[in-house]
Parts: structure tokens; C-alpha cells; sequence
């Protein structure tokens, strides 16, 4: 077999039960591609949490189906997170086939409270883990050797070979690269290991470790240091807490080559310098000299990256896609704000057409599954962020405040950081992304963030927008909140005397500005970027934030949806045969009635996600396409295009004297 996932799947090869149980306390059936080869041999899949809804799914969805003659009899898996399927009621033991999955089995000889720990952090790594324990002799390890095992085979990071600044930058350059996540358990016992090096002595490693932000502005201080060093004049003065010497050897073969691709794709920022025209040694990458030139050879290489990234998109996880929506946001912030040259602005346009083909092609096939996948470490689609949320006020927050400004695109958060970057805020931002739930309309999207669930679940309320502050007071309730402790607000007006509420520990708030501005722009995205970035400047926004950190609170900053540039290609001839009507999606009851506006407009997809109230069916507009009058522009969202889809998760916090993230 070449990977564990072979070895979960060979319990699922054929859909001979009905109803198959399966104890599954590490989670190994909500890894991404588990997911998806599981749905692909024609199994759903229903966890067993809140036996409620878990028993009004199961009823509606599948008991009565099988129950009844001549019905389709889908099979179905019910995950249950505990190793004891006796959590699970009788009626479903008697019934179902029964299945253990466990990590122990994969790595009995390693510690499995370490093992676990990793696989929840880091379940694409798995298959490394297996590979270089196989290799292995020996008897079983305990939780410190297998923590020095993983860390030495996963992630080279063996406190025996890593002993200067260089050895330990290289190889967190790689790690931040390639985006590997570090268990924290195995955080805390790298830091250990490397602080009782005097090389590392008064450095913040465990933050290096943690926040591959955190360990990018360091390198990008000692990136500034090294300019300095060449004898480059930097066009703004470098802050305070980056003052010092370089300490890094950017010519080292090992550092260089991954700097360089770091500068290239975009997640380090060059530095401006005063001269005439850049270095011509490959340090060039990382420094920008003339501003329109510049922005244009960034974009190129942005589309070089996005051009090469897609490639691997059609059958990657949805990590891939989420790296991809940030990279592609910056390229639109670039090319709407200069002038592009000829043949780059056709560049432009044609990757942005194939981006749109491939994402939504691999959206349909892989969206079902991402329901599914668990919300820690970070959350993945709209509805796990409230989850997220509850999990860190358990464990170490006192007070947090989930800021949705609807409608606001990955480009748009970009252009509101710029402006926050310009005013010397004193924050730092640890910049996310999730998928919004589908379809990308405020009813839906934005009931699903404040609910914590997915329409199926407020089948009642889904085509309004005035059940929000009801369904996020339940959420709190349902996790022990009193009612006093729970606040949630359209709007700013009042939002002053809510943070001076010391018993507020859960405040949920909604900025309406951005979804006004992109329904009243005429022009186009350049439009709406301008007055996005002139509403940031204002500071009611920044005001907010501030007094939110001052007054303790943690502050995560999200959206419902996003938005996207569209034409119209005219509306179906449907009368009131339709639910409900949009510019980017229209929702049905019968497929007759669907089937009738398709006739209309042939090369519109017909696709229902997963999650919707039962008999609800969709219909999208095609592309970058609208149910709009023909060739009319608009900027609109509810489909399926990758800056509708892909919206911001950013934690905002403040910076110590260090320029360090707190917290």
C-alpha cells in the first residue's frame, strides 16, 4: 500500500451495507482525500454529534428512503469521534456494520498522544511519518524520543545538527515554505532543546516555530539589514526593533534558493530603496525601485506562479486552493491599480478565465467533502469558524469578537491592510482564508458563520437575513454562555458602549459598508478598490479594532462571501417558477422548473451543493457570467468563482516593543 489512506479506504471498497458505524477517535475519516475517495464509492457520510440533528438527518435523509419501496438506497457512514461505539444508539448498532479506525494501528511502536497530536495538526505530513518509521529498528519510544523522531524526519529539524541561526533559518524557511504545520507539543520541545543553545540565546524561537508570520517579519527585518550591508539606501527607515546587524547569511546556496521563492511568489514583501535602478545580482527579487514598473513585473511573476500552481490545482486538497485565492488577490489588487502593458493585460485576462474554469470544477467535486473536515486547527469553511472560535475561548481567551464586514474580498482585505500598514498601526495580522458556504449569498453564507451550520439546519430562516443575532446567542448559549456575556450587532453606531461591557466575553459584529459599495459599483473592480481603500482611510474601521485590543478582546476579522467583476448574459423566462432569483445564482423546488431556465441559458450549471434544506436546487451563471441584462457589468457574488468563494480569516493583534505578535 503507498499510503495510510489505503489502509482506512480498504474497510470502504464497496457498498454492500447500508449503514456502516465506525469509531473514529483521531479523525483519520476526515482527512481531506479520505473524504473524497469515500464519496467517490458512493458512501455519504453523517457524524454523530448533536443526536438531534444527527437523528433528523438520519430519519428524513436515509431511514425513510431505505424504509420505502423502490427508493434509491444511498449507503451511509456514521463517524462517531470516541473509540466506544456504544455512545451511538441501539437501532444503529443493530443495523449497521461496524468498523474501529485508529492511529495506533498505523504507528503502534510511537507514542500516541504524540502521534495524535500530530495527525491534527499536520495529516498531509502522515505518509512521512509512516515512511521513516518503517525504516526504523528498534522497540517502542516514549513521548520525548518520539517527538525528537518526528522532528528529525519530518521536518529536519534535529537539535543535534541545527546548531547556528543559519542551520535553524534554513530549514524554518522550508518549513514556512512548504506550509508544515508544527504539533504544538512539538513546538514547545523544539524550543526547549534549541534555547539551551547559547546561538540561540534571546531569540523568540517558539514564535518562529508557531507563527510563520511572526518568523517572515524577521526575515524580512534581516533582509532589510542585508540591503543596508550592500550599501543600498532604504526608502523608509527601518522600525526600531529591527534596527540590529544582519545576522543571516542570505549567500548561503540553502537560504538564498528559498528566499528567492519566497520573494517571487509573494509571501515576502521587497524593500523599497532609493537608487536608479535595482541590483542585478538575484537580490534584485527583493528590492523594488521604480513603482509602476515594478508592480508590473510583480504581477508577472504572480501569474507565473498562479500559471504554475495550477497545474497541480484539479486534484490537490484544499490547502493548495487557499494559498492560490491569497497569491491571486494580490495580482488583482496590482492589475487594477496600473496601467498593464498590451500583451500582460491578455495574460491577465486569459489565466483569470482558466482560474475560474478550474476552481469551479474542482469545487464541485470537492466541496461536499470540506464539510466534513475537522475545524482544528484552523477552520476551513464558513460554517466551522464560530466552532474555532468557541474552542479558543475554552482554552485561552477571555473575550473575542468575530468581525464579519460582509461581502469583502481576499483583495479587498489586502487593500484595507495596505492603508492600515500606511497609518503605522501597531498590529500584526496572521492572514487566513476559508471557503464561504455555498451558494455565496448573504442569507446563506452569512447565517451559516453566525450559526455554526450549514443551511440544512435553518431550513426555516435560509432565504432571510434577520435570524443572525438569534442564531449566534443559541451557539454561545449552547456553550455555556450566559445571555449577558453574548452581544451581536449590525453596524457600528453603538459598537463603543458594547466593548465598555465588562461581562461581554462573545461579541459578534457586522460591517455593511463593503457589500453596499460593490452593489452600487458601475465601473468595474478598480472602482470598487478605490472606494474601499478610501472607506479604510476614514478609520471608523481601525477606531473599532483598536478599542476592541485595548479593552482585551480578540479579534478575528472575517467575511460571508466575496465578490467578483461579472457581465450579464440575460435572465431565464421563468415567471414564479422560481425560489428565488440572483444575478449569480437562482434557486429552484422542482428540477422541471430548473430544467426549463436551463433551456433558456444552456451553459448555465446546473449544480446543488451539499448542505441546502431539502428539495432546494441551484442553478449558476456560468464563468464570470450574470443573469443580468446582456453585456451589462456588474460586481456581484452568489457563484462560484474563486474571489466569491475564498474569503479572509485574519487574527488581528497587537505588536510588544519587539515588533513581536502578543499572545
Amino acid at each position: 500500500m503507498n499510503s495510510w489512506r489505503d489502509v482506512v479506504l480498504q474497510y470502504f471498497h464497496h457498498r454492500t451495507d447500508r449503514l456502516t458505524v465506525v469509531a473514529d477517535p483521531d479523525g483519520l475519516l476526515q482527512e481531506e482525500q479520505v473524504l473524497a475517495a469515500i464519496r467517490a464509492r458512493g458512501f455519504d457520510i453523517l457524524p454523530f454529534e448533536d443526536p438531534v440533528a444527527f437523528r433528523y438527518a438520519y430519519e428524513s435523509l436515509y431511514r425513510e428512503r431505505w424504509d420505502a419501496e423502490g427508493e434509491p438506497s444511498p449507503a451511509l457512514l456514521v463517524r462517531v469521534d470516541v473509540p466506544d461505539l456504544r455512545r451511538l444508539p441501539y437501532d444503529l448498532l443493530q443495523r449497521g456494520r461496524q468498523v474501529r479506525l485508529s492511529l495506533h494501528d498505523l504507528l503502534p511502536r510511537l507514542s500516541y498522544p504524540v502521534v495524535r497530536d500530530f495527525f491534527r495538526t499536520a495529516p498531509e505530513l502522515l505518509d512521512r511519518l509512516i515512511a521513516a518509521e518503517n525504516l526504523r529498528e528498534g522497540a517502542r519510544l516514549g513521548d520525548r524520543r518520539t517527538l525528537a523522531f518526528i522532528a528529525r524526519h519530518v521536518y529536519s529539524l534535529d537539535p543535534a545538527i541545527v546548531l547556528t541561526l543559519n542551520d535553524l533559518v534554513e530549514r524554518l524557511l522550508i518549513v514556512h515554505y512548504n506550509g508544515w504545520p508544527l504539533p504544538e507539543r512539538l513546538q514547545q520541545w523544539l524550543a526547549e532543546q534549541f534555547q539551551a543553545t547559547t546561538s540561540f540565546e534571546g531569540l523568540p524561537v517558539e514564535r518562529w516555530l508557531a507563527d510563520r508570520n511572526a518568523f517572515f517579519t524577521f526575515i524580512e527585518a534581516q533582509w532589510q539589514a542585508h540591503l543596508e550591508g550592500q550599501g543600498l539606501t532604504l526608502a523608509e527607515a527601518r522600525p526600531a526593533y529591527a534596527a540590529g546587524p544582519a545576522q543571516v547569511s542570505f549567500a548561503l546556496p540553502g537560504i538564498r534558493a528559498t528566499v528567492d521563492t519566497l520573494f517571487l511568489e509573494g509571501k515576502l514583501r521587497p524593500v523599497r530603496v532609493i537608487a536608479e535602478r535595482p541590483p542585478v545580482d538575484w537580490t534584485g527579487v527583493g528590492v523594488a525601485v521604480d513603482e509602476d514598473a515594478h508592480r508590473q513585473q510583480r504581477l508577472q511573476r504572480l501569474l507565473a506562479t498562479v500559471e504554475k500552481q495550477l497545474h497541480e490545482a484539479r486534484d490537490s486538497n484544499h490547502r493548495l486552493w487557499l494559498d492560490l485565492a491569497r497569491i491571486w488577490a494580490e495580482a488583482l489588487v496590482l492589475a487594477n491599480r496600473t496601467a498593464l502593458a498590451v500583451p500582460l493585460r491578455e495574460q491577465f485576462n486569459l489565466l483569470r478565465e482558466r482560474l475560474t474554469v478550474e476552481f469551479g470544477a474542482w469545487l464541485r467535486a470537492r466541496y461536499n467533502t470540506l464539510h466534513t473536515l475537522p475545524y482544528l486547527p484552523a477552520p476551513i469553511v464558513g460554517h466551522h469558524g464560530v466552532h474555532f472560535l468557541a474552542h479558543r475561548l475554552h482554552q485561552r481567551t477571555p473575550r473575542l469578537a468575530m468581525l464579519v464586514l460582509d461581502g469583502l474580498a481576499l483583495d479587498q482585505w489586502q487593500i484595507i491592510r495596505e492603508v492600515w500598514d500606511s497609518q503605522a498601526r501597531p498590529w500584526r495580522y496572521n492572514e487566513q482564508a476559508l471557503f464561504a458556504v455555498l451558494p455565496t449569498i448573504t442569507p446563506i453564507a452569512r447565517q451559516a458563520l453566525f450559526a455554526g451550520q450549514l443551511p440544512f439546519y435553518f431550513a426555516d430562516t435560509w432565504q432571510r437575513t434577520d435570524a443572525d443575532e438569534r442564531h449566534w446567542q443559541r451557539f454561545w448559549a449552547d456553550q455555556g454562555l450566559y445571555p449577558s456575556a453574548v452581544a451581536w450587532r449590525l453596524g457600528l453606531e453603538d459598537a463603543e458602549s458594547l466593548v465598555a461591557d465588562t461581562r461581554l466575553r462573545a461579541l459578534g459584529l457586522v460591517v455593511s459598508a463593503v457589500d453596499e459599495m460593490l452593489h452600487g459599483t458601475a465601473q468595474g473592480t478598480a472602482e470598487l478598490h478605490e472606494r474601499v481603500r478610501w472607506w479604510a482611510q476614514q478609520e471608523m474601521l481601525s477606531q473599532l479594532v483598536d478599542r476592541l485590543l485595548v479593552t482585551g478582546f480578540e479579534v478575528w476579522l472575517t467575511s460571508d462571501h466575496g465578490n467578483v467583476a461579472a457581465e450579464g448574459i440575460g435572465r431565464p423566462r421563468e415567471g414564479v417558477l422560481v425560489e428565488r432569483r440572483g444575478t449569480r445564482v437562482r434557486f429552484y423546488s422542482d428540477p422541471a422548473f430548473l430544467e426549463r431556465a436551463r433551456a433558456d441559458l444552456p451553459e448555465a450549471v446546473a449544480w446543488t451543493p451539499g448542505g441546502l434544506p431539502p428539495g432546494v436546487q441551484t442553478l449558476f451563471a456560468p464563468g464570470r457570467l450574470a443573469f443580468a441584462a446582456a453585456g451589462q457589468g456588474l460586481i456581484t457574488h452568489g457563484g462560484l468563482a474563486l474571489e466569491e468563494v475564498v474569503v479572509p480569516w485574519v487574527h488581528i493583534d497587537k505588536k510588544n516593543s519587539e515588533g513581536q505578535q502578543i499572545g
